[in-house]
């Protein structure tokens, strides 16, 4: 493969790494890049989350792809035949057989000069496997918008047309693939011991980018699969299996159209006989999608009579809360020309944003009122923690002709540090609030329940309404009401055959018997131990199905990379109808968390021991990539000392989650997110409590190396 690569490019004679209009590679049948069934080596840029659904008349496809690297893509697909019974005798099962699995893909090297893009990548490698297979491939992209990709394939990759495995010269244990994987009757567990095993098949094509048409592309590959092998296992053939899986060409062809940067809708003729319909829909959120608004903050002089001080103070006060910096304290001193103050927002994620907008009001005043100010140093609260503190030169502002950077680092300008425990507690100006304070919301949301075996999404619209009572700085209450808009959750099927206790398997009975129900009324107490040391004592309605009381404990440091959480809660289940009653089981558990920021990679990893909500024991790793953006994407497993036949279908808890800021789409800047998660099963082993207000949440984002990630926030 290398080889023919290599002798491609050397035709060419040279590499230029150009952009084509709308070129972005778009995605295969189940959910990889690729051309029209096979895979090719590119990966979408980093960030990029799409959506695939694929259409033809032996199968439906729906994949959520996500590129967190520029190496790494994966994808989890829904696949339900047309054609295929979920069992020999029930007939009227025709087309409902629902199969789901994971797919991965990591690119080894990029294009260079005289060789290809290589990426290697596995299919449903967890699950059923009924796609499973291995593949090393090669992409070469020419000047002229021609691109070639040539592949080796294992498994599925070999079903039509094999050969010997090459690799089978290097070890005589790749010469054979097992029919059963030994994790076969763990449904859920990589099926490693059958990897890049067996025969070989090989796969490629073209795709060829037309001049001028504003993206659109046509694609040419050779089709590697047997479609009478492809996605069936247990399910039984029905009598027009073997009309549409017939097979009358090696090849197919399609045509690309990206109707815009989010959306690509590619058809193509298949074995020659099919029709395929593809849709990718999705977006790079690794940036903002709509370009911010450059506005400046409101500025105004408040004539008051007082002395020049405390009209400082309450112009301070005044101009700060109108652009939703709150003021907490202030302190300014004339004799040394220094303020020092703290606020708290929530409309600014990274606190050198927020002081940058802050220190411009400032600025403003500064030069209206005569003060004359030398430093500014800006403490940033959450939950009446103290989180940081940035001390900046008053002149920076002033100060236009120098590269960002050069005025930061150069002239010391700018200093980050720890805010200390009792920052505030000696302040000079302390403005009075007017607590309790009270915030609400009412805003539609969907409620889900995906995966089940028969459908794959059941949904509910409802309203919520949201509040938040501060009763002081530290203690608050969380309320959150749900009434029901509409849904077709009654059509779930509620079937747990779990031998745990069902602390997750019941919530479709919650989903069903309760239409309008509380689904939060927490107490929060917030306090700093130490420097550096934070805790929550927590009581009420915790989440959805569980209440009780706990607390939880973070030691983060300021300039480090690391951080240590314990979490102890005692709670008991809640009634189905989610009211203020409860059911008999309860349970006290709680985790050790260790955490830590990989810079290299923007990447968070956590891993966590203790108990679960079912009484089993064990771990949790998840780790997840941080755009500066503030989109964040993830994938946990959870290990328990649960053997795999008690836990059931799956082996293991497993998913993966997004995390998408809603000012992405807006032209203003506003806090708040959109989440959203996905475990293939619901099972009741390693599953943990879902508390609000996680201290990680609180104090993560504010610390030094999390701050100067963002130093062009400064001067937005």
């Amino acid at each position: 493969m290398l080889a023919f690569a290599c002798l491609i490019t050397q035709v060419n004679g040279h590499y230029k790494d150009y952009i084509y209009h709308n070129n972005s590679p778009s995605y295969n049948s189940f959910g990889q890049t690729g051309l029209i069934q096979t895979p090719t080596a590119e990966i979408k840029k980093a960030g990029s989350m799409f959506f695939v659904f694929n259409r033809n008349e032996i199968y439906k496809f729906g994949s959520l792809v996500v590129s967190p690297f520029n190496w790494m893509e994966a994808s989890y697909f829904y696949y339900r035949p047309s054609d295929l019974y979920w069992d020999y005798i029930s007939s009227y099962t025709l087309g409902k057989y629902l199969d789901k699995g994971f797919s991965t893909k990591f690119k080894l090297i990029n294009q260079h000069k005289y060789l290809p893009a290589l990426s290697i990548g596995l299919t449903d490698f967890a699950g059923t496997g009924l796609f499973a297979g291995e593949y090393l491939v090669g992409t070469y992209k020419y000047d002229n918008g021609l691109k070639l990709s040539l592949g080796l394939g294992w498994g599925r990759y070999s079903d039509d047309d094999p050969i010997n495995n090459p690799l089978q010269y290097i070890d005589d244990s790749f010469k054979n693939r097992s029919r059963k994987s030994v994790n076969e009757n763990l449904g859920g567990s990589p099926a490693y011991d059958l990897w890049f095993k067996g025969p070989a098949g090989i796969f490629g094509g073209l795709e060829y980018n037309i001049p001028n048409s504003g993206g659109i592309k046509i694609k040419l590959e050779v089709d590697p699969f047997d479609y009478f092998k492809f996605g069936r296992g247990g399910p039984a053939f029905s009598p027009s299996s073997f009309v549409i899986r017939e097979k009358k060409s090696d090849y197919n062809i399609g045509v690309s159209i990206p109707l815009n940067k989010n959306f690509i809708f590619d058809i193509s003729f298949i074995k020659g006989l099919n029709f395929n319909f593809n849709f990718n829909f999705g977006a790079n959120f690794s940036k903002p999608l709509v370009k911010k608004d450059t506005i400046r903050p409101s500025r105004k002089v408040f004539n008051l009579n007082t002395d020049k001080k405390d009209n400082f103070y309450l112009n301070l006060l005044q101009n700060l809360n109108d652009n939703e910096m709150f003021l907490q304290t202030a302190d300014y001193d004339p004799n040394k020309a220094k303020l020092d103050l703290v606020i708290t927002t929530s409309k600014y994620r990274n606190p050198l944003h927020s002081t940058g907008k802050a220190l411009e009001i400032i600025d403003f005043l500064n030069s209206e009122l005569d003060i004359n100010l030398i430093s500014t140093t800006i403490s940033h609260q959450n939950a009446g923690f103290n989180l940081n503190k940035i001390e900046v030169k008053n002149d920076l502002l002033n100060r236009k002709d120098d590269r960002l950077y050069q005025r930061i680092i150069q002239t010391k300008s700018v200093k980050l540090s720890e805010s200390g425990k009792s920052f505030n507690e000696t302040a000079e100006f302390k403005p009075r609030i007017p607590y309790p304070i009270i915030f609400n919301g009412l805003t539609p949301a969907l409620v889900s329940h995906v995966g089940a075996p028969n459908q794959f999404l059941y949904y509910g619209i409802v309203l919520r309404a949201d509040s938040e009572i501060q009763f002081n700085k530290k203690f608050q209450l969380d309320l959150s009401f749900v009434f029901d808009v509409t849904n077709n959750l009654n059509e779930a099927p509620y079937n747990p055959d779990s031998q745990l206790p069902h602390v997750r398997t019941d919530i479709v009975k919650y989903l069903q018997e309760s239409k309008n129900y509380i689904s939060t009324f927490q107490f929060d107490y917030f306090s700093s131990l130490s420097n550096n040391i934070y805790s929550k004592l927590s009581f009420g309605i915790l989440e959805q199905m569980y209440g009780g009381a706990g607390f939880e404990v973070l030691y983060k440091p300021f300039k480090s990379n690391y951080a240590l959480g314990i979490d102890l809660f005692k709670v008991k289940k809640r009634d189905f109808d989610r009211r203020l009653t409860f059911r008999d089981y309860e349970i006290l558990t709680g985790h050790l968390t260790g955490y830590y920021f990989i810079d290299q990679f923007n990447a968070l990893a956590k891993i966590s021991y203790g108990k679960y909500l079912a009484g089993d024991t064990g771990y949790t790793f998840d780790i997840s990539r941080i755009f500066k953006s503030g989109f964040k994407t993830g994938f946990f497993f959870t290990r328990t000392d649960v053997p795999f036949s008690t836990f059931g279908e799956g082996s293991f808890d497993k998913g993966f989650y997004f995390q998408v800021p809603i000012d992405l789409f807006l032209r203003s800047y506003r806090s708040g997110n959109t989440n959203f998660g996905l475990r293939p099963l619901t099972r009741d082993g390693g599953q943990k409590l879902e508390h609000q207000n996680e201290l990680a949440g609180l104090i993560f984002g504010a610390t030094q190396y999390e701050v100067e990630r963002n130093w062009e926030l400064f001067f937005e």
